[in-house]
């Protein structure tokens, strides 16, 4: 189980209650299908209040925090059906590419924006 996440270390502790300390130049925050609003909160994330939709750029993905970036479904907010395999998965490129590469997964998804569904 994760503890603590760190600028440049994840603590964990395991069954027992034992901690230890791993180094992490990035950390992926999977936290299920179901966006936890009052995680994203806590972190200072602004929360559109109708959509639940995260404040971020849609060319990066980063947040209202900087160094806070989200990926997948979680930039929905309570629309995530709206992101899969299709519209997503050029989300790694948009966060850690290059300028080019960032123009590329725009040029492949079509729109810097997620549409409206639902």
């Amino acid at each position: 189980m994760v503890d603590a996440i760190g600028p440049r270390t994840v603590e964990l502790r395991d069954a027992a209650g034992r901690t230890s300390e791993l180094p992490a130049d990035r950390v992926f925050l999977l936290t299920g299908y179901r966006p936890d609003f009052d995680l994203l909160r806590s972190l200072g994330v602004e929360l559109a209040p109708d959509t639940g939709r995260p404040t971020h750029d849609p060319t990066t993905l980063e947040t209202n925090v900087p160094g806070l970036y989200l990926a997948g479904s979680l930039t929905a907010g309570r629309f995530i059906s709206e992101v899969f395999i299709e519209n997503g998965r050029y989300d790694g490129e948009k966060i850690f590419g290059t300028a080019s590469e960032r123009e590329g997964a725009m040029r492949r998804f079509g729109e810097p924006e997620r549409p409206v569904g639902e």
